[in-house]
């Protein structure tokens, strides 16, 4: 007989397994609950990843150095039902109930955030508006920060040699049902712990031991990233409401007009300095990149539908609107990536300068100190554009008029040779109605 130790011989040959797996249980099962009960548990991280990734709370990354030691407890164990058994009752047990503690508090986020919640739960509309700020945005990026770390955790331990080895063994003994020991629980139950491929051709090369755990983390990942979003936009919607209640674009001084951001823009403002500011810090890159386009598209579409498409405006007015949406974007430009805005706003900044097309003989105001940024709205992107002998040529209201509303092909060569690509042909003719100076031959 083959001696495998005095480890393989205690807990295998004469049964002492289980009662050592439940030590071990308990014991880690004590140093997760002492973790999640630290008052400071559930705070953001800053200190422990780099800047420039999502911060996750302090509670998981106690909970990730724990699981990572108890890897190191059952490592040199010989038998791999015992592995397994570590592996399933201990590590993925904690992170299923660590799961369960996110999950249960984005719950409860939308809860307190519900409609129902002033009626149902006695909820203050003071504390419904506190949940939907900062504090609200610092509760979410708790869940999603936690959900992400934990999830890159277990794909980087499914490429770690000592689980990768466990994986295959598991697969070949899940292949040979002669070998598969009852010690390991059926195939399903198997395959609901760790991964739907076991016991599948091709599940060596397309599985891993954390797929059904890591997945759970994903999908919470995801959704509690929508709603960042959703919060996100449903306040700035809140927050551009004076500004589309706006209704002297047609009347204003041509004087004053471009010089100063619309007093009715500064609560937008006011919320994307602090939002931005809170959720650089929070966010990665790569999701803050994420927010950052879909709540540009936000505003995009309601400065679009309410403002652009729903006012009259005179040369002055299209001078302000311009102003204001430069302002917007260059507040969202300070952060992450520095173009991003302008570049997912096309659509608006092309219909804003559609709109401010002089008419022949005005004299377009430059304003002092405009952002250089912004000024690079009326130049071209391309090396190319800057020549001179291909320059386009300044196109006035009425000529640009009289070709939109020609045809198609007549609307699509002006809107070229603007360097308005990013409108169609309807989009044109929608923008140019709202200038009041066009109004009497329209119409």
């Amino acid at each position: 007989m083959t001696w495998r130790g005095l480890a393989y011989y205690l807990l295998d040959t004469l049964g002492y397994s289980k009662q050592w797996l439940h030590v071990e249980r308990e014991f880690a099962l004590g140093r997760y609950r002492a973790i999640i009960e630290d008052p400071k548990a559930g705070e953001l991280d800053y200190d422990s990843v780099a800047a420039d990734a999502t911060k996750p709370t302090k509670a998981a990354i106690r909970v990730n150095d724990l699981l990572e030691t108890i890897t190191d407890r059952y490592k040199p164990l010989v038998s791999f039902s015992q592995k397994l058994k570590f592996l399933i009752d201990i590590q993925i047990a904690i992170f299923d109930q660590f799961h369960v503690r996110l999950h249960s508090s984005l719950e409860a986020y939308l809860t307190m955030t519900s409609t129902l919640a002033r009626t149902v739960h006695g909820v203050s509309r003071e504390e419904q508006s506190e949940l939907q700020g900062i504090k609200g945005l610092d509760r979410l990026c708790r869940v999603f920060g936690s959900a992400e770390y934990l999830e890159r955790a277990m794909r980087d331990w499914s490429d770690d040699v000592f689980f990768l080895e466990l994986w295959q063994e598991l697969q070949d003994r899940a292949n040979n049902r002669d070998s598969f020991s009852s010690k390991l629980g059926s195939l399903e139950e198997l395959q609901r712990q760790t991964s739907t491929t076991v016991g599948n051709d091709d599940g060596g090369v397309q599985g891993a031991l954390f797929d059904e755990t890591a997945e759970a983390y994903r999908r919470l990942r995801v959704r509690s990233e929508g709603i960042i979003v959703e919060t996100f936009v449903y306040n700035v919607r809140e927050a551009l409401r004076p500004y589309t209640r706006i209704t002297s674009w047609a009347s204003l001084s041509s004087s004053t007009a471009g010089g100063a951001v619309s007093a009715e823009l500064d609560p937008l403002l006011r919320l994307l300095a602090d939002y931005f500011g809170f959720l650089s810090r929070a966010l990665g890159k790569v999701p803050m990149r994420r927010v950052t386009r879909q709540l540009c598209l936000a505003i995009q579409t309601s400065i679009w539908d309410s403002v652009l498409l729903r006012q009259t405006f005179s040369t002055a007015g299209a001078t302000q609107l311009a102003a204001d949406v430069r302002a917007v974007i260059s507040a969202m430009d300070q952060y992450g990536d520095h173009s991003l805005a302008q570049r997912v706003m096309v659509r608006l900044i092309d219909g804003v300068r559609l709109l401010s097309l002089p008419i022949r003989g005005e004299v377009p105001v430059v304003q002092a100190g405009a952002d250089d940024d912004a000024a690079a709205w009326d130049e071209a992107d391309d090396d190319d554009d800057a020549k001179a002998d291909e320059a386009p040529k300044q196109m006035g209201l009425f000529e640009a008029e009289r070709l939109v509303f020609m045809d198609n092909e007549s609307a699509r060569h002006a809107l070229e040779r603007l360097g308005l690509e990013n409108l169609s042909e309807a989009d044109a003719r929608s923008v140019l109605e709202r200038r009041v100076e066009l109004a009497s031959s329209l119409y």
